[in-house]
């Protein structure tokens, strides 16, 4: 099972890539329209990472043979976090949604990098 979940686990992080670069096209140009994302536009920008993290922490459970893996969580709990913008985010501008996505998305990859390192000194 690990190893089907390896396997095509990464077709859902590019899959992930790939509409967050979307997402991004589609709040530039509702920037320079001067107008809100629509819902659909908002879960493109807010889904695509949360599809990327979500795919991440299935490769990494599987690899790590459990879902309670620090890094697994903290992956799951920022698409969740994601996702919440995505629906709570109707009223804010598209640079709102972006500079919370980033905030959040920086936040995230400080606590993974901090996981990584609290893992590599369970091992030595």
């Amino acid at each position: 099972l690990a190893s089907f979940v390896w396997g095509y686990g990464h077709i859902f992080v590019w899959m992930g890539i790939a509409i967050t670069g979307v997402g991004i096209e589609l709040a530039i140009e509702a920037a320079a329209a001067g107008h809100a994302l629509a819902d659909g536009e908002r879960l493109i920008l807010c889904g695509g990472p949360a599809l990327y993290l979500t795919a991440m922490a299935l490769l990494r459970s599987a690899g790590a043979g459990h879902v309670t893996d620090r890094v697994v969580v903290i992956r799951l709990a920022t698409a969740g976090a994601f996702i919440v913008i995505w629906l709570a985010g109707g009223a804010l501008s598209p640079q709102a949604v972006t500079v919370l996505i980033t905030a959040v998305a920086i936040g995230a990859g400080i606590a993974i990098g901090h996981a990584w390192r609290l893992l590599g000194a369970a091992t030595t």
